[in-house]
């Protein structure tokens, strides 16, 4: 009885939020004179000196929008923004006004009144380092660069829609801004229209979802300050993006675990609000998702398994409910892949702090991702056979290294 009432008054919650919780709203630029400001702290500071780091928002450009608008730009660090023949641009100053300028291809960034995800990532672990643009999750860089990091100096604050300086204004709207201290992979940023909105974690700087919708600030998620809309920002609908349309399922865990040739699924969940079922779907490249199977809901169950006993060769997978306001909700996507035949080993299992891999070529390094039983990223590096674990406690982990996910426990 005790459980039925709490389940009760969860779904009455849970209406409400579902209700009144939807995000309809981003920030539309006249390419005049608006623009938002956030006062540095030391929450944006994580991007000071950052060797790493990926920054990615979502714009909306009509035809004849002005070239040269900064989507975002951290004075005099760096900047990110929109130019002549569609292009997408960053550049950042690695020494005393010497602009490093990285280009995308023509027509990459199209001012066609769509929404389009863009994003830069600069990672150091393949040799060399790279910076990369992105559209809408496709690679778009003109050519092959080697990347400078950010250059740490105090006093620099964020801008979003201008370059800081009175400016280079942009014209259009723009939403979902996040910027990170650390080398994003291309397949988990929310460029599809089916991605569940971000949450801020430990290596955020700036999160800003513009769902306020009214009034003249808006909050950075990573650090719960606010930042200012001046001369006139406007609030606009944001109906088409992904996190406008869909709802969040939030979930306790969720973690894909491959075995020989099949891949199982686990999720946690204390109540599922309003779900009548799940359903789990899977994609082979994002876009185009395949249910292949459905579990009901049952107040008595916390935890839910399913077993794709047929998987492919790369795998994304997600979690799907229907409330009975037929509102749907998706988990977050997890990636795993499936070879024939094994060529990773590791030792010890379980192992204190240090694990050896075996498969590796010592004169080619790999790049390698360590999980916990929630799914969360703890730790990525590259190796060449030695993986030294720096976040971990006891208990179960899981290893991504070149397409394999490797079980192992931490006594």
């Amino acid at each position: 009885m005790k459980r039925i009432f709490l389940f009760s008054i969860m779904f009455f919650v849970g209406f409400l939020n579902i209700s009144n919780g939807q995000n309809t709203s981003c920030l539309s630029f006249d390419g005049y004179n608006d623009y938002v400001r956030y006062t540095d702290d030391a929450t944006l500071g994580r991007m000071d000196g950052a060797t790493d780091y990926t920054i990615e928002a979502w714009v909306k450009i009509p035809s004849g929008a002005n070239t040269g608008g900064r989507i975002v730009q951290r004075y005099s660090i760096f900047t990110f923004r929109y130019e002549t023949d569609n292009k997408l641009t960053f550049s950042l100053d690695h020494g005393t006004s010497n602009w490093a300028i990285y280009n995308s291809t023509t027509n990459a960034l199209p001012n066609d009144n769509q929404w389009h995800h863009v994003a830069v990532i600069r990672n150091t672990a393949p040799n060399p380092n790279t910076l990369k643009l992105y559209v809408d999750g496709v690679d778009v860089t003109d050519g092959t660069w080697s990347a400078y990091p950010l250059r740490n100096e105090d006093n620099r604050n964020l801008y979003i829609g201008q370059d800081g300086g009175g400016n280079h204004y942009f014209e259009g709207k723009i939403d979902e801004v996040r910027l990170k201290n650390v080398a994003e992979d291309p397949d988990d940023l929310q460029s599809e229209t089916t991605d569940p909105p971000y949450t801020s974690d430990g290596n955020t700087a700036a999160l800003f979802h513009f769902d306020e919708n009214t009034g003249t600030t808006t909050v950075n998620e990573a650090s719960s300050s606010n930042a200012t809309l001046n001369n006139g920002v406007a609030w606009s609908d944001a109906t088409g993006l992904p996190m406008e349309t869909t709802q969040a399922l939030d979930l306790i865990s969720f973690s894909a675990n491959k075995y020989k040739n099949h891949v199982q699924l686990n999720w946690e969940t204390e109540f599922d609000i309003t779900g009548k079922e799940f359903k789990i779907q899977r994609s082979s490249d994002l876009k185009n998702w395949k249910e292949i199977g459905v579990l009901p809901y049952s107040i008595q169950k916390d935890n839910y398994s399913f077993i794709d006993d047929q998987p492919l060769r790369k795998n994304y997978y997600r979690i799907q409910t229907l409330d009975f306001d037929g509102i749907s909700t998706y988990s977050k996507v997890l990636s795993i892949s499936i070879s024939e035949n094994s060529s990773i080993s590791i030792s010890p299992n379980p192992v204190k702090d240090v694990i050896f891999v075996s498969g590796i070529d010592e004169k080619s390094p790999v790049q390698y991702k360590v999980y916990n039983t929630f799914g969360e990223k703890i730790q990525q590096e590259i190796t060449n056979g030695i993986i030294r674990l720096k976040k971990t406690v006891q208990g179960m982990y899981f290893l991504q290294i070149k397409g394999e996910t490797k079980k192992f426990i931490v006594k």
